[in-house]
């Protein structure tokens, strides 16, 4: 009986448990940084996919920026294979719901996921980031994982052995497949890369290549675009705590204009207030948040300083001066790369002295320097940059991966 009245308790203690826990998600309670666990599961019992590509996004809404500069190209590809959203957090889905009439989905349970798979004819599962749950879908054979990633860059993050668990990857360019050649041991990246460019360049119709038209009395702009400052030492790329004072003061100094655009995920900082303020004094300077296209930031500005990051590389298409920041953290390593080589590093102790920045910055303003070298390295990165070509490449890059893993089945099945 004792039993019996101890198993009934800890029964009871379970249940109340859940339904407290399901009452602080639905009252939106959780830690900003914790996943819902609020889905459609019940609704989706029995249910099928009529789609044949998935997009699997289990994050919280603070990394919804990198699902956010897909819903474009994903927008296309839906017109060619149909396709769906699938998510984790019911926060996310509101704010991708928002943005894209793309089927969506919101999956808090593993066996909900189970099933549907296990039910559907979906053919590929597409995934923009390393995300632990990612691999409970691995399981399934009878679909291509494709790997994608939000941004192409020179961080040694970008090289991680996690791209071994997926079958193919849609990469930017030559150089993408090159740095994981160098550095992704046991990855054939020459058989299992794509390049496609990035279809994020595309999306934006009005995209300013070049030096930009401006009257003589505007001055110039620039665009200081920092990473995020990194959940550990090996991540930390990002430079406001390091540069950021310094360059937004020596952007001022050379008489421009600044555009402000720290990352989705950047801390409010100490530093990053004391850059608010000094913009504060001039209403010509802008600082652009996540619901900016960073394309629009793109077209507003004549040079950009930023860090090692996919920013870099997608303003390599802009066709207009670059200066890269160097990391502070020796544990945070830069990827030896043609683009690194090219581009000047400014080390936190060159950015301390604002003066010679800002004649710097003058320099790559008024007579682009290094114009041709980067020109260079256009197709090296991007593939292709005709507006509508890394488009036109990602559906074929799709209909790639699909027809490769039916071929692999085929063989498969004649060797049983």
């Amino acid at each position: 009986m004792r039993n019996l009245l101890a198993g009934a308790a800890s029964g009871l203690r379970t249940r109340v448990r859940r339904a407290g826990g399901h009452l602080i998600r639905r009252a939106h309670l959780l830690p900003a940084d914790q996943p819902d666990g609020l889905g459609e599961d019940d609704r989706l019992l029995g249910k099928t996919l009529p789609h044949e590509v998935m997009v699997f996004f289990p994050d919280r809404p603070a990394e919804a920026y990198q699902l956010e500069s897909w819903l474009a190209p994903l927008a296309a590809l839906n017109e060619h294979r149909r396709t769906v959203i699938v998510l984790g957090d019911s926060r996310t889905a509101k704010r991708i719901r928002a943005r894209t009439s793309l089927d969506t989905h919101v999956i808090a349970r593993n066996r909900t996921m189970d099933a549907l798979l296990s039910r559907s004819n979906v053919r590929a599962a597409l995934y923009l980031n390393y995300h632990p749950k990612n691999y409970f879908n691995l399981r399934f054979t009878s679909l291509v994982h494709v790997h994608l990633t939000h941004g192409d860059s020179d961080k040694r993050v970008t090289v991680s052995h996690q791209i071994n668990a997926y079958d193919v990857a849609l990469v930017a360019g030559r150089a993408a497949i090159d740095r994981l050649a160098a550095h992704a041991t046991f990855f054939d990246a020459e058989a299992r890369c794509i390049p496609i460019g990035r279809p994020q360049l595309d999306a934006y119709p009005h995209r300013i290549v070049g030096h930009r038209q401006r009257p003589e009395t505007e001055p110039p702009t620039v665009l200081y675009a920092p990473t995020w400052a990194g959940a550990l030492p090996s991540v930390a790329y990002g430079s406001v705590d390091s540069h950021g004072e310094h360059i937004v003061t020596a952007a001022l100094a050379a008489g421009a204009r600044v555009i402000y655009r720290p990352h989705p995920l950047a801390q409010r900082t100490e530093a990053d207030q004391r850059i608010r303020q000094l913009l504060s004094t001039d209403p010509r300077h802008r600082i652009h948040g996540r619901d900016t296209p960073l394309q629009e930031s793109f077209d507003a500005a004549d040079l950009l300083i930023t860090d090692i990051s996919a920013v870099a590389v997608d303003w390599l298409a802009a066709d207009r001066p670059l200066l890269i920041t160097q990391p502070l953290a020796p544990e945070a390593v830069i990827a030896a790369s043609k683009l690194t080589d090219t581009t000047p590093l400014i080390s936190a102790h060159d950015a301390a002295d604002t003066s010679r920045l800002a004649a710097q910055s003058r320099t790559h303003l008024d007579d682009d320097p290094l114009a041709e070298q980067r020109r260079d390295l256009i197709g090296y990165y991007l593939t292709d940059v005709t507006p509508g070509a890394a488009t036109a490449n990602f559906l074929a890059g799709v209909d790639e991966a699909i027809a490769r893993h039916e071929r692999e089945l085929r063989r498969g099945e004649t060797h049983l």
